[in-house]
């Protein structure tokens, strides 16, 4: 089995990890051509997009997570996204 998505996956875990979202963003990217079922990475995609404040995008990620993989990690996460619809919401008040 080829596992070349898990490895782009991976070294977007580490640019993330390490605040270098270009990068994280392009090589969570690469993951996707080759595996677009990837719902970790998917949610992975809607972290860096919130990152760089693309709160659209990050949400389009989120949900398509959430089509391939309803149990989608942890509460955490749910909570996190939670507080993100939020700050949609509430987002014109910025503007």
């Amino acid at each position: 089995k080829n596992n070349l998505d898990e490895v782009y996956k991976y070294l977007g875990d580490y640019y993330f990890d390490i605040k270098d979202y270009d990068n994280s963003l392009s090589s969570y990217k690469k993951s996707i051509e080759i595996n677009a079922n990837n719902s970790e990475t998917l949610e992975n995609l809607a972290f860096v997009f919130y990152k760089l404040r693309k709160f659209t995008l990050a949400e389009e990620y989120y949900l398509q997570s959430l089509k391939i993989n309803s149990n989608s990690r942890d509460n955490s996460f749910r909570s996190f996204f939670s507080s993100f619809n939020i700050h949609l919401s509430m987002s014109w008040l910025l503007y």
